[in-house]
């Protein structure tokens, strides 16, 4: 990664690091890491745009991300360990919420 630091936006990383550099602060087409200088433990991907992050000494860091689910209810029910049952057991998993949608799409 040090040969590459070009091709990186490292803003979020740890400023004591040697890798950290605001030069490509939110430039497009520049990779960035979700946890900063934090190495995650644990990746589980279960679809494309449906993934868990671990993080053990940082809940605040652990990141899951669920398209088309409610952001306020991964936040209070959606856990980690959700994701690695469903990968190791194929323990499928039921929610259900409300949400309004917009007359375009009954329409198509």
């Amino acid at each position: 990664m040090a040969d590459d630091l070009d091709l990186y936006d490292t803003s979020n990383f740890d400023p004591e690091r040697p890798q950290y550099s605001t030069q490509n602060h939110r430039v497009l087409r520049k990779f960035k890491s979700e946890t900063g200088s934090i190495v995650p433990k644990e990746f589980v991907g279960l679809y494309a745009k449906m993934y868990s992050l671990h993080v053990p000494d940082n809940d605040k860091q652990c990141i899951i991300r669920a398209k088309e689910i409610k952001k306020s209810y991964i936040k209070k029910n959606v856990r980690h360990r959700q994701f690695l049952d469903v990968l190791q057991h194929q323990k499928p998993t039921k929610s259900q919420f409300r949400a309004f949608r917009s007359r375009n799409h009954l329409l198509q």
